[in-house]
């Protein structure tokens, strides 16, 4: 199944790495929707990982592994705020769609080296992303048995291979701090990529700031809530 556009001829850069070499590049600058110049390093890093895109149309492992790279790094930042239009201008793909095309790379590149050759088209990859990453090669030598490795031989071999029951660990309360530090960072990165894609207006970002500041002062609220009944129950 062909999802891929025929992007615009990619303009050529010096000698390539290896596919293996990704992500290639320094990180970029931190600030998420902002255009800012890239050095030689990152954009021929760019020129690289979007020839691997042009070139490996029916490769979704070279496809998910360049865009991995792009979106990791920033490379997208002199000619794009966000990876969202990126995606969109460059290659015609949606965030969502593109995000598929790693998530699907990233379970094949991750199998150990016998398994790799399983797997040579994303149907199968989007089926066994659905399966627990330790269970993944028993599942492919499971579905290998029965016949062709298909993406629907995967699903039902997926079924026969039960998971392990997982004892629960409790969390201290350092690594529970850290784990939701983590998660309100990627929601406030998330909400800034959001609102540079939608490129606003100056009244729509005071509205925007008008509700982020009725969600702090709800949050403080709750805080204290929670402070108060911690102190009761001690």
């Amino acid at each position: 199944m062909n999802l891929l556009p025929s992007p615009a001829a990619v303009q050529p850069s010096p000698a390539s790495p290896a596919v293996a070499d990704f992500p290639g590049a320094p990180a970029g600058s931190s600030g998420a929707g902002l255009l800012s110049p890239i050095n030689s390093a990152e954009e021929s890093a760019l020129n690289h990982c979007e020839r691997r895109i042009h070139e490996g149309l029916g490769r979704f492992r070279d496809v998910g592994l360049a865009l991995a790279s792009i979106r990791d790094n920033r490379l997208y930042r002199a000619t794009d705020p966000t990876f969202e239009i990126y995606c969109r201008e460059r290659w015609n793909w949606s965030r969502q769609r593109a995000h598929q095309m790693i998530e699907c790379a990233e379970v094949a590149a991750s199998l150990p080296g016998d398994c790799q050759p399983l797997v040579d088209n994303e149907r199968q990859a989007r089926e066994l992303a659905k399966v627990e990453p330790e269970k993944r090669a028993e599942v492919l030598a499971k579905a290998a048995q029965a016949g062709p490795v298909t993406a629907k031989a995967i699903q039902q071999a997926a079924k026969a291979v039960k998971p392990e029951p997982v004892e629960a660990v409790r969390e201290d309360s350092e690594t529970r701090a850290y784990r939701v530090s983590l998660k309100i960072k990627a929601l406030t990165d998330a909400v800034k990529e959001t609102l540079a894609s939608l490129n606003p207006t100056h009244a729509e970002m005071v509205q925007a700031a008008c509700a982020f500041r009725k969600l702090a002062n709800d949050l403080d609220k709750a805080a204290q809530l929670l402070a108060d009944e911690t102190e009761d129950s001690q």
